[in-house]
């Protein structure tokens, strides 16, 4: 018999991983979200650059976003049009 365990996880980082490598874009690509650029004068895009040499960057929440959207497609639980598939109540099995 499964029994539920009501106390939180809680998470703790352990380590690091560096993985080496270069990631070159073959389709368009756009980090960041804001539309608060598109004034007279405003800039359309601003390049997110690391403050201690200047070079552009991007963050791992957006490496993290791309690889938890692909793993998501792949598993099945998003559709190839990038929609979300729906999760009902009768696909959820839950034992007391």
């Amino acid at each position: 018999m499964s029994q539920i365990i009501s106390q939180p996880i809680i998470s703790q980082l352990i380590g690091t991983v560096t993985l080496p490598g270069k990631i070159r874009c073959m389709t368009g690509l756009h980090i960041g979200s804001t539309d608060a650029g598109y004034e007279i004068g405003g800039m359309e895009n601003a390049v997110i650059r690391n403050p201690y040499d200047g070079f552009p960057y991007i963050p791992g929440s957006s490496l993290k976003g791309k690889l938890r959207s692909l793993l998501e497609w792949f598993e099945g639980s998003i559709s190839p049009s990038g929609d979300p598939n729906k999760v009902e109540k009768k696909d959820i099995n839950i034992q007391n």
